[in-house]
């Protein structure tokens, strides 16, 4: 009987379990499985008992009998169906689209000026003039030299090997050192010109006495000393001798013709023995673009080709100013035009550029003060004022420093050396003294070289 009551509570607790359970809604705690844990291990343990104490039917309301052998009561979990729902499926999230962020803008940082340094040279010898004496310069070795103790006027050979120099109007030619000293002529009066093949040398002889300072004595002879054949050949009667860059020509000035005032003269081209001499422009000239004629030409220089001549044009006296155009002259067929303006022009002073490009040039305004000026040749035509009248020019004068007695350019051809005086009333004394400095036209800066000069001295850089 025991075996069958056991087996009829296995049967209903299968039963149960197999039955589908009513639905419950329960709240899910925290420990619910630890709940269900225990519930599931007490029914495992009573399944496990051998023997079982048969329970009675009770009335509704009416105690559970127990069993003596346990006097502790198995709790009973009554769990009943569990309905899990299911939590909702998670809503992919957007793939963000990438923003780029802009890097930042770096500000540029401005490269610093650079100043520029002032002019420096590292080769060449500069003939100068200290107490009447000829002396040189190294600029590589900053030694000084005295090469003759009575000269003036020193050209250096475009070679660098030999020197010319006026004493006492006498022309010598010497190594650059001054030694093997040769007299060639005499009554020479201007600075000597080397031919660009250092063979032979451009003079002029004459009266020293000149009634006007831009132009030419009217004894005025062109004479070329050939040093090879030690000879002397009067070519042209004039002065101011340039020579054309393959060295077969000359361009000069003859004297003036007429009184100071109203004089006029012209510019010829000649050969190197005196052959071919014709006369591309004569003055006076006149021209639309200007209310005064060129009526003395003056200082002429080539450009580096040869293909075109310059010179300056005097065209007048004008509120204590002389004015002077600068013109550019054919040399194969004549004629002339001008191209630019240019005041008080020194002519003995004129320099040209070693690149063919213009000219160095010394100036004495109305106040006395001689200035530097730089004519360039090949600028674009601009418009410029002559007393109130527009003209248009092609050729400009950057003007340069003041008190500047002389200049020559540097071989290299970039800078220049001046003769700046110690000035008295804006005026550089005769007999004065003064200093060589550097010049570069470029940046304007300067930087003193030699102590002690004339004032008034030649100067010339060679190689």
């Amino acid at each position: 009987m025991r075996r069958l009551v056991s087996w009829l509570l296995l049967s209903a607790i299968l039963v149960g379990c197999s039955t589908a359970p009513a639905t419950v809604n329960i709240t899910v705690t925290p420990n619910l499985r630890q709940q269900t844990a225990t519930a599931f291990a007490l029914v495992n343990q009573g399944l496990q008992r051998r023997t079982a104490t048969p329970t009675a039917t009770a009335e509704p309301g009416a105690p559970t009998p127990t069993t003596s052998s346990n006097p502790q009561a198995t709790p009973t979990v009554n769990l009943g169906p569990i309905t899990v729902t299911p939590l909702p499926s998670p809503t992919p999230l957007e793939s963000p689209t990438p923003t780029e962020t802009p890097l930042p803008t770096e500000t540029p940082t401005p490269e610093p000026t650079a100043t520029p340094a002032p002019p420096s040279a590292s080769s060449g010898l500069i003939f100068f003039e200290r107490a009447g004496a000829l002396w040189s310069y190294d600029v590589k070795a900053k030694t000084e030299q005295l090469i003759a103790e009575q000269g003036e006027l020193a050209r250096v050979s475009p070679n660098g090997a030999k020197i010319a120099y006026l004493d006492n109007r006498t022309l010598f030619v010497a190594d650059r050192d001054g030694e093997n000293r040769q007299a060639l002529t005499q009554n020479v009066n201007e600075a000597p010109r080397w031919a660009p093949d250092s063979t032979a040398l451009a003079v002029v002889s004459g009266s020293p006495d000149n009634r006007y300072p831009l132009a030419c004595a009217n004894d005025s002879q062109l004479i070329v000393v050939d040093l090879n054949s030690n000879t002397s050949t009067t070519i042209a009667q004039g002065c101011q001798p340039a020579w054309s860059p393959d060295g077969k020509r000359l361009a000069y000035v003859s004297p003036t013709i007429g009184d100071i005032n109203e004089g006029f003269n012209t510019v010829g081209l000649v050969g190197r023995q005196g052959q071919n001499g014709w006369t591309p422009v004569s003055a006076p000239v006149q021209n639309a673009a200007f209310p005064d004629p060129r009526r003395i030409f003056y200082a002429p220089f080539w450009n580096r080709d040869g293909s075109a001549l310059y010179s300056f044009g005097f065209i007048g006296y004008r509120i204590l100013i002389d004015f002077s155009t600068i013109e550019q002259i054919d040399p194969i067929n004549g004629g002339t035009k001008p191209i630019g303006l240019a005041l008080d022009v020194q002519s003995a002073s004129v320099r040209p550029t070693l690149r063919g490009d213009g000219a160095a040039f010394i100036s004495l305004g109305a106040k006395g003060s001689p200035m530097l000026n730089l004519v360039h040749t090949g600028n674009q035509p601009q418009i410029i004022n002559y007393i109130d009248i527009p003209i248009e020019v092609s050729a400009l004068v950057d003007l340069g420093t003041e008190f500047v007695s002389q200049a020559t350019w540097a071989p290299a051809g970039e800078i220049l050396a001046l003769v700046v005086c110690a000035n008295d009333g804006f005026a550089c004394t005769p007999g004065g003294s003064g200093t060589i400095q550097l010049y570069d036209p470029r940046t304007k800066l300067s930087t003193p070289l030699i102590q002690n000069v004339d004032a008034e001295g030649s100067i010339d850089w060679g190689r």
